[in-house]
């Protein structure tokens, strides 16, 4: 039998995380935790976020829900 076979990476993504606004602001910064992955041989992969408001994880988190696809 031949062919290639294919071993999908793990991953570890944190909990839904639920913050309260800031003081009169409409909005609070927010600190994401670290998503790990690994590679089917052991190698360690980065793992890549993208909030579905398109802004940094950086920035501000508005009030409402912003969702963050992480990519491995």
């Amino acid at each position: 039998m031949s062919g290639a076979v294919t071993v999908k990476p793990t991953s570890s993504c944190p909990a839904n995380v639920a913050v309260g606004n800031a003081a009169g602001l409409c909005s609070a910064v927010v600190s994401i935790p670290a998503v790990t992955g690994v590679s089917s041989t052991g190698v360690a992969l980065t793992a890549v976020g993208v909030r579905s408001d398109t802004k940094a994880l950086t920035a501000a988190f508005p009030v409402g829900v912003t969702t963050i696809t992480w990519t491995v």
